[in-house]
């Protein structure tokens, strides 16, 4: 005897998109011991699984690579106190998903330092419509000493200052 039964099915369409990058990765300049923060939003359907490399090696949070996700799919990438070591680099955003998979890259350019502060400016207020000289020295990379000298004027609208420094 055949007996035949009555089978309920249910199918459920959703939608795919492979990921996308908007915008794609920079090339990036920094000073050693600079920061570094790369940052792009994946764009996809479902939600892309996101992994940073470094060189073509996995990256992991440190206590000077920091990642961060923000809503919607905006991951940053920081490198705190960039080393030498990171320049001509290669770091790659991957995105991957059931539609596809896309990439992103930079690649770091790590050199010089940053000029440092021999001695800062003073702190002075300046009168509405003046002028005044600020002297400064920094000490830069391949050099002793650079003087700098900003003029300034300050102009005041409406209780709001805008300081421009000329130099």
């Amino acid at each position: 005897m055949l007996v035949l039964h009555a089978v309920n099915i249910t199918h459920h369409i959703v939608a795919a998109f492979k990921p996308e990058f908007v915008p794609p990765l920079k090339d990036i300049k920094s000073p050693i011991d600079g920061t570094i923060t790369l940052k792009t939003q994946v764009k996809g359907m479902p939600t892309p699984t996101v992994v940073w490399k470094l060189n073509d090696q996995p990256l992991e949070e440190s206590d000077t690579i920091k990642m961060v996700v923000e809503k919607p799919n905006v991951h940053t990438l920081t490198f705190l106190q960039a080393p030498e070591s990171l320049n001509e680099a290669t770091v790659t955003c991957f995105a991957t998903n059931v539609a596809g998979e896309a990439t992103t890259k930079s690649v770091l350019s790590v050199t010089g330092r940053a000029p440092e502060f021999i001695s800062k400016p003073i702190k002075c207020t300046i009168l509405e419509g003046t002028c005044v000289v600020v002297l400064s020295t920094v000490q830069c990379a391949h050099t002793e000493l650079n003087f700098i000298v900003i003029l300034i004027k300050c102009v005041s609208k409406r209780n709001l200052t805008n300081v421009t420094g000329y130099f």
